[in-house]
């Protein structure tokens, strides 16, 4: 109930951005705590090797000025670019934010080797919410997308299983991710119930060939398009269905920053360029970040308060994602 308070009070806030002085602290942050991977995805940036940034280990004093820095935190999500348990203080990380009542969130492919004092070191901490990133049913289909990927990686569920059990534990909550492309279409069904007896929810994803993003289209786009996007039109995000804009207002500028794992600071999630970065917390505070120059500009393309001084270049003056006002 609080997270769905503090998140629809950030809402009203940013809809009344034009009348405030300043847009209220975030309540969710994206946080990296690596930005590699073991797996080898081809349309991921981080997989194919396509990313702009020096890859690191967020350390743990960073996440601490992190969190010192944003009181208002309800959500912090400790994934983006990289694979979140490579980093070897993840569980402190958990623990940490839980010991402030924050909620914790991890998206990950599963594909590392722990054992199981690991998978319970992870329950203890107080972790809410695990995402797997299985796309497939069988190994055949699932190594399609997630290459270097093993679907062994359901052997890391069950033994969470098992902590939860033996810690009499209901979190963390276990989620199967499927992301539907062309060669996985016929097995959502097998998934769905495989995910069932894991004791797990289940979600469908649309699929996305590397040009739904602020400011990329890849050179190769219709043939990528051929070779991913499924059959199934419901499996098809309408943004390549209609025009590639949502239609709305970014809302991200306001109430969803990211954290890279070397301290720099972007607008939103999407962002994987450090050149685009806003600022850099690990040398200045969160608070001077969120109402600088650039955050104050791009506020000023989607919402109705004024930015009184000269245009700042921004990757948020070229996104292609959102509907602007000006």
């Amino acid at each position: 109930m609080k997270n769905r308070i503090a998140a629809a009070l950030d809402l009203i806030r940013m809809r009344l951005y034009g009348l405030s002085s300043a847009p209220p602290m975030p309540s969710i942050v994206h946080v990296d705590p690596v930005d590699f991977c073991v797996l080898k995805c081809p349309i991921c940036p981080t997989g194919s090797g396509t990313n702009k940034y020096k890859q690191s280990v967020m350390p743990i004093e960073l996440f601490r000025k992190v969190l010192d820095d944003m009181p208002l935190l309800a959500e912090v999500h400790l994934y983006n670019w990289g694979e979140p348990f490579l980093n070897p203080r993840i569980i402190e990380m958990i623990r940490m934010a839980k010991q402030r009542r924050i909620k914790t969130v991890i998206h990950s492919n599963l594909n590392i080797r722990k054992g199981e004092a690991f998978w319970r070191g992870i329950v203890e901490a107080g972790l809410d919410e695990l995402c797997a990133l299985l796309d497939g049913a069988t190994q055949a289909s699932y190594q399609v997308y997630r290459i270097g990927g093993d679907l062994d990686a359901l052997g890391n569920i069950r033994a969470i299983n098992e902590a939860k059990k033996a810690l009499g534990s209901k979190a963390p909550a276990l989620t199967w991710k499927f992301i539907v492309h062309r060669h996985n279409e016929h097995e959502i069904e097998k998934a769905r119930a495989m995910a069932r007896t894991l004791g797990m929810d289940f979600t469908t994803s649309t699929m996305g060939v590397g040009d739904l993003n602020p400011h990329e289209e890849p050179e190769d786009l219709e043939a990528r398009k051929a070779f991913w996007l499924p059959a199934g039109k419901q499996f098809i995000d309408k943004r390549y269905r209609k025009d590639r804009t949502l239609g709305t207002h970014c809302t991200y500028l306001w109430r969803r920053p990211a954290v890279s794992p070397s301290g720099k600071v972007y607008p939103c999630c999407l962002v994987k360029d450090d050149s685009f970065a806003f600022g850099d917390i690990s040398k200045e505070t969160f608070q001077s970040i969120w109402h600088n120059d650039k955050y104050r500009y791009s506020r000023s393309l989607f919402g109705a308060r004024k930015y009184g001084g000269p245009a700042v270049p921004t990757i948020c003056a070229s996104c292609r994602l959102y509907k602007k006002t000006r």
